[in-house]
């Protein structure tokens, strides 16, 4: 399944109140409905080609496999596109990028999940 194909059928899944209250409070933000849906059906990663969507528990901790407190950079993990970086969601701005989680740098910030897919053909 592509990334596109993932984020399309997203639409189609309820949401899980309880895991998104989860995520919510760890990160002290609201949700779109988008993040909303996926972590409701992330218990398990989910492989799309060549990248993984992180799994629920990753979302929620990721200082525990990474070493990095997202929290505190006010952006949330959520898709493994390998090579170090990771789509993540900005909570305080509401933009979507890439973050490389060696250099600890954002860059390819874009206002849609759909851009960032579409420009890595994921």
């Amino acid at each position: 399944m592509t990334g596109k194909e993932f984020i399309n059928q997203l639409a189609n899944y309820s949401i899980d109140k309880q895991k998104v209250k989860s995520i919510e409070d760890k990160y002290d933000t609201n949700l779109p409905i988008l993040i909303k849906q996926l972590i409701s059906h992330c218990d398990d990663p989910i492989f799309l080609d060549d990248y993984r969507v992180l799994s629920f528990s990753e979302i929620i901790e990721p200082e525990n496999w990474v070493g990095i407190d997202f929290n505190k950079l006010e952006i949330i993990p959520l898709i493994d596109c390998g090579n170090n970086d990771f789509i993540v969601f900005h909570f305080n701005t509401a933009k979507w990028s890439l973050f490389n989680i060696v250099d600890k740098c954002s860059f390819l910030e874009k206002d849609t999940i759909d851009e960032l897919i579409e420009i890595n053909n994921i």
